[in-house]
């Protein structure tokens, strides 16, 4: 039941949010040239040789070459610049365009400066302003993407017909591309899953929607596409739908959504539904003073959980030190039992829990040679209605030094101990002793010990070198000594990785990883992680 209704919903939202952006995304103006560029770092446009430019309200211009402020919706037009709304005319040697204000200045070698209106109403004499015809030199081989004609949607989007990207290797040309510079962050929020590779493609959209292709390569699938679509208002809600693979039998199909409803208060919403389940989550969270309280629902198949939470505001006392406590109480609805290795598991269907959590953490400490330390502790304890607790604890230490401008070193150290306790006798029943097998088929006689206490203790230390802002390489070192922990069952004792980003070209950035476990598990190397950054 709850696949079809989380179906019917995407599919609802999609289709209405592709009916909106049809009918609302509107062209601010059409600019036709023998060349155009767009620079994606400038958000602008420069075009060359017999440019036209046409308005939504009926301003047509002219000139031998023209720049396009996108973020500030702004041209400046130079050389034989003619402007004509109906039957009024104006030309010059320059003219600036302010779609903004409405203002219109001409620059006339001899007549001088004059101002009017997109209307081209009655022109007044003004000092001449060089800043307004400022035609800023843009060098053209950083330009991301070549073409001949730009649709413009301000403070949204622009349309590039036919595209080339001359500086991003493997890239073939289209009939067009949509490009995004919608400052609203919203158009961040993504209902897709992770993906090796993931280039979006803008079909349509304007300053409140956006409906995108993803080119993706997904592990366990590889290359295949997927449907995105986002509905935003400002920054206080958005919805994004999404199918994942539409051409296969297992397509997924997402929604993931936010509404800010007052200063202090907020609602999420979130489903996933494929061809086998579907879960929907919803959760509302509200804040008192510098408290703060969220009530979550969430169904995943016949299962339901609901969870009320409260959290105090961080208590800062003695030179930097901080503390909060957090209360959660919490009802889980299983069709077959919630503690299924119960002798009459059907007696606890449904199952609630409270926890209480403390957290501690200390002051940034300065340390000798030039390090800074600080520590964390956060220790909860889990109760049931069912004789049963679940106890962890955490401390965490980090040590850091900044070598220089571009190096910094980090050491880290973690350990985590969980106790799932059963009572009356009831421990056996849960871990019960088995002859298990490790993951690279060693026997494992030791595994007997295990009978619900964990721990996950380890250091990090990761280098982290920064030449460049767009240059980075991380080289992190890891030891874990975990219980259980044996022969590919657990973390790895010992592992290695890097992660390199680059950005080899103006417009492409590349973003490289792998890691070496030692052969743990019969593994040596992790598989390696790409992406290709905008």
């Amino acid at each position: 039941m709850i696949r079809r209704l989380c179906a019917a919903a995407i599919a609802a939202c999609a289709f209405a949010g592709a009916l909106t952006v049809a009918a609302d995304a509107r062209v601010t103006y059409d600019l036709r040239a023998g060349g155009v560029s767009f620079f994606a770092d400038a958000v602008a446009l420069v075009a060359h040789d017999r440019v036209r430019i046409a308005f939504a309200n009926g301003l047509h211009a002219s000139a031998d070459a023209a720049y396009a402020d996108l973020t500030h919706n702004r041209l400046v037009l130079a050389g034989h610049a003619e402007l004509q709304a109906g039957s009024r005319r104006a030309t010059g040697d320059a003219a600036a365009i302010d779609l903004q204000s409405g203002r219109v200045d001409i620059l006339d070698a001899t007549a001088g400066a004059h101002e009017t209106t997109l209307a081209l109403d009655e022109a007044k004499a003004v000092p001449i302003a060089g800043d307004r015809f400022a035609f800023p030199e843009l060098e053209e081989r950083r330009a991301y993407i070549r073409a001949r004609r730009a649709e413009v949607t301000a403070h949204a989007n622009v349309r590039l017909l036919p595209a080339s990207f001359p500086n991003s290797p493997g890239a073939v040309p289209v009939p067009a591309y949509l490009y995004t510079y919608a400052s609203n962050p919203s158009f961040g929020a993504n209902s897709l899953g992770g993906a090796t590779f993931d280039q979006p493609y803008g079909i349509f959209g304007n300053t409140n929607q956006l409906l995108a292709a993803d080119f993706r390569y997904e592990t366990g699938i590889g290359p295949t596409v997927a449907l995105q679509d986002h509905l935003v208002d400002d920054d206080s809600a958005y919805l994004v739908t999404s199918i994942d693979s539409p051409q296969r039998t297992d397509r997924l199909f997402a929604i993931n959504g936010y509404e800010r409803l007052g200063p202090h208060l907020s609602q999420t919403i979130t489903a996933e539904v494929d061809r086998y389940f579907g879960d929907l989550g919803y959760s509302l969270t509200g804040s008192l003073g510098r408290a703060s309280s969220t009530l979550s629902v969430s169904i995943d198949g016949p299962d339901s959980f609901e969870d009320l939470s409260l959290r105090s505001p961080d208590a800062h006392f003695w030179h930097g030190w901080a503390a909060h406590i957090r209360g959660d109480y919490g009802l889980a609805t299983v069709p077959g039992g919630v503690f299924t290795a119960e002798p009459n598991p059907l007696a606890y269907e449904t199952a609630y829990h409270r926890i209480v959590e403390l957290y501690l953490a200390t002051p940034l400490f300065k340390t000798p040679f030039g390090t800074t330390l600080q520590t964390t502790y956060d220790y909860s304890r889990t109760w049931y209605n069912f004789p049963t607790r679940f106890d962890t604890f955490t401390g965490n230490a980090t040590l850091s030094k900044r070598v220089s401008r571009r190096l910094t070193l980090i050491v880290n150290y973690a350990a985590t101990y969980d106790y799932d306790i059963y009572f009356n006798n009831l421990q056996g029943l849960f871990y019960p002793p088995v002859a298990e097998i490790a993951p690279d088929g060693t026997p494992w006689p030791g595994y007997d010990a295990y009978t619900g206490a964990s721990q996950y203790r380890g250091f990090t230390a990761s280098a982290y070198y920064a030449p460049r802002p767009d240059t980075s390489l991380r080289l992190t070192l890891a030891t874990a000594n975990d219980f259980p922990q044996f022969h590919g069952y657990g973390r790895a004792p010992d592992f290695l990785s890097f992660d390199l980003r680059l950005r080899p070209l103006p417009n492409v950035g590349i973003d490289l990883g792998r890691g070496d476990q030692f052969g743990w598990g019969g593994q040596r190397y992790t598989e390696w992680t790409f992406a290709v950054l905008p």
